[in-house]
């Protein structure tokens, strides 16, 4: 993602997060979407988020150099599914500790932290 992008999607989600009130969620969840459109889903969001960022590009360089493809592969996997394993631990915990209305401020403010340390880069490159 080149960085103008990179700011406005940081913008943007601080604003869909402040702005967008949270439907209640159900009591109990109807088994409609099967097991494959949930793969799919989880799959394309992490694919076309995460395609080309600094880290893959760092990932191939070092498959290239190192001649073990398998083993980058497994490295990176297994780094990105830790990742996303520590973010929803954590997020869940969160969760359950703080109120809706605390966990969509600091969520908001964080976006735009994120957006104007993407937007001092600008003045630092």
């Amino acid at each position: 993602m080149d960085r103008p992008a990179q700011r406005r999607a940081f913008f943007f989600s601080a604003l869909f997060i402040w702005f967008r009130e949270p439907d209640p969620a159900p009591v109990n969840h109807p088994g409609t979407a099967g097991w494959w459109q949930a793969a799919a889903i989880c799959f394309a969001s992490l694919f076309f988020t995460e395609w080309a960022d600094p880290g893959q590009i760092a990932l191939a360089g070092l498959s290239m150099k190192s001649h073990a493809p398998l083993a980058s592969w497994l490295g990176g996997t297994l780094a990105m599914a830790t990742k996303g394993a520590l973010a929803m631990t954590l997020g869940l915990k969160l969760r359950d500790r703080l109120p809706l209305r605390a966990l969509r401020a600091v969520a908001s403010a964080s976006c735009c932290i994120l957006g104007t340390l993407a937007l001092g880069g600008i003045f630092f490159h």
